[in-house]
């Protein structure tokens, strides 16, 4: 997610799921933790994979 090419990819594909899908929230798992941020009203937040595994 440090490449904007890449965020830019990663949230284009999210947007385009989220519009068949009717979401409270959407998460992505990355290299670190950042801001969550809004898609139209969605929360989506960035977690690092390690963290996100070590909550399971």
């Amino acid at each position: 997610m440090e490449n904007p090419t890449t965020r830019e990819r990663e949230i284009r594909a999210l947007k385009d799921a989220l519009k068949g899908v009717k979401f409270e929230s959407a998460l992505i798992l990355s290299g670190a933790n950042e801001n969550e941020f809004e898609i139209d009203g969605i929360r989506v937040e960035i977690r690092s994979v390690a963290e996100w595994l070590l909550s399971q």
